[in-house]
């Protein structure tokens, strides 16, 4: 079975630039969790002209990918396991590469009991080889402030979906009960904002903090993008990624 997955595992690669390479790690999930011959296991590998920020890179993102990874196992040994645990899907898009600045996320679907799946994202600077956080780009006096835009707009999109699901009681499979199961996962979200993950494109910066609801009634999860324009962000960055984003 090894010696398959090893001749499954093909490398091509997507230049992205100059200065960042992609080589992609692809595999075929396990018949008995998805019977395909596609190739549906996409993996990412960052490779920069700096020996030691690719590999700076690479373990971040294979340890948060995989559960089991750590620095005494291989990536192949990793996808191997997971393939084993249900891996079906896996995939990534560059969404940002510009000015020492890598934005990516990686998507991720595995089956046990049932299927599950999420992105994962990644923002990296390339000059260091470290991934940052909204905090690391935020002025930490406009944090707070920030936050709250953030926190609103997540509140008033939820509080539209409130009344359209009202509408829709004795519709699509919604009666009373589970109207009042989907409102208390609704009112839970609009608590609080996470703002701990985010991804970058083009000309804006997008929060990811989705409503998720149970597996029974995942079919009515509410959809909202959070998406601020660097123009919009730049009183709240710090100087230099607001040169490094507006340039």
């Amino acid at each position: 079975m090894r010696s398959l997955l090893i001749a499954l595992l093909l490398l091509s690669s997507t230049a992205f630039s100059q200065q960042v390479l992609v080589k992609e790690v692809r595999a075929r999930p396990r018949a008995k969790f998805y019977n395909v011959k596609d190739t549906t296991i996409i993996y990412p590998l960052i490779t920069t002209k700096n020996t030691a920020i690719s590999k700076s890179i690479n373990e971040k993102i294979r340890t948060t990918i995989f559960d089991e990874a750590d620095e005494k196992t291989t990536l192949r040994k990793d996808i191997s396991h997971a393939l084993d645990q249900g891996l079906i899907n896996l995939s990534y898009e560059v969404t940002f590469k510009k000015n020492g600045i890598l934005s990516l996320s990686i998507y991720k679907e595995a089956c046990g009991a049932y299927c599950d799946s999420y992105y994962t994202y990644f923002n990296f600077d390339l000059r260091t080889g470290e991934s940052f956080e909204l905090n690391d780009l935020v002025d930490p006096h406009k944090l707070d402030s920030f936050s709250n835009i953030v926190l609103n707009d997540k509140t008033a999109f939820l509080k539209k979906y409130k009344e359209e699901e009202k509408g829709n009681i004795g519709e699509d499979n919604i009666d009373t009960a589970a109207y009042e199961w989907i409102i208390e996962q609704v009112d839970n979200c609009m608590k609080t904002v996470n703002l701990n993950e985010f991804i970058l494109s083009g000309d804006h910066l997008e929060i990811r903090d989705p409503c998720e609801f149970p597996h029974v009634i995942r079919s009515q999860e509410p959809t909202y993008e959070l998406k601020y324009s660097y123009s919009y962000l730049s009183a709240f960055l710090k100087p230099a990624y607001r040169v490094r984003l507006l340039k």
